[in-house]
């Protein structure tokens, strides 16, 4: 769904279409979304349709995040040797989910008093 917002502007229903999704699934899921900061939306007559929405910002502050928290397993001890395959594939989009999550629960401090 953000692949296919990221590449140009859709409404709802043709966005369904190009997933083979249900308009109100669709719908669902744009809200959620639009909800976490991911897409944006602009009303156009009766239709509303949905971009992708600049990211940059929230992949880098995941990103140093990502940095800062200890690897799987790093707690584990062991014989120091090779991961897995799989393991070592899945590990930076682990360790990014986890990242953004920190992002959402971080309490907003800057604002006035």
């Amino acid at each position: 769904m953000l692949w296919a917002l990221s590449r140009r502007e859709l409404p709802v229903s043709e966005l369904a279409a190009l997933l083979g999704a249900h308009v109100a699934a669709t719908s669902q899921h744009l809200a959620k979304l639009r909800a976490a900061g991911l897409v944006v939306a602009r009303r156009e007559g009766t239709r509303i349709f949905y971009r992708a929405a600049e990211m940059r910002g929230l992949l880098t502050e995941a990103a140093v995040i990502a940095n800062d928290l200890p690897a799987r397993g790093a707690d584990r001890g062991g014989d120091g040797g090779a991961a897995p395959a799989a393991a070592t594939v899945e590990q930076p989009f682990a360790r990014a989910a986890r990242a953004v999550r920190a992002v959402r629960r971080r309490p907003v401090t800057d604002q006035p008093a």
